[in-house]
């Protein structure tokens, strides 16, 4: 049956392509790599390099990923970058002195910065999540695939009604 069949990453499903399963491990198998928090590498590089390669990879896998698919992994991408720059900052002495930098209050600081849990599980507390915010990552060079993603699709932008004076 074509439904079991996948063919240089894609697979055909109801009359449509589609990236395959094992693509999209690999995939993420990838990203869990560059993005692994003991690697010693500082966060730039990381940034770098994760950027390269989300991009060749969806600029591959373009016409099989649906775009809430892109977003589910845009956001998980995120998270683990959120988790990685935690872990580089390590002490709860460079955690506050980084957060205060960010201009988050001090009250919110103490909490975060004070805390024992991982570095996974504080990546998706809400007082890190809320203060290392997508802006915030985008400077630091991180790529976005959502944007990528409509680029690709609507190279002029999205159509829109004109506008009614």
């Amino acid at each position: 049956p074509l439904e079991k069949c996948s063919f240089l990453g894609f697979r055909i499903e109801m009359g449509k392509v589609r990236w395959s399963p094992k693509s999209q491990a690999r995939f993420k198998a990838s990203v869990r790599r560059l993005t692994g928090r003991t690697r010693g590498v500082s966060p730039g590089r990381v940034v770098a390099e994760l950027g390269r390669y989300t991009r060749g990879a969806l600029n591959y896998y373009m016409m099989g990923v649906k775009f809430a698919e892109v977003r589910e992994l845009d956001q998980w991408i995120r998270r683990r970058m959120r988790c990685y720059y935690w872990k580089q900052w390590g002490r709860p002495r460079t955690r506050r002195r980084r957060l205060l930098a960010l201009g988050v209050n001090r009250d919110r600081v103490k909490m975060a910065s004070r805390s024992r849990k991982g570095p996974q599980r504080m990546s998706r507390n809400s007082i890190v999540h809320q203060d290392l915010t997508v802006s915030w990552l985008t400077e630091q060079g991180l790529h976005s695939l959502e944007t990528q993603w409509i680029n690709i699709r609507y190279p002029g932008g999205p159509k829109r009604p004109p506008e009614v004076a």
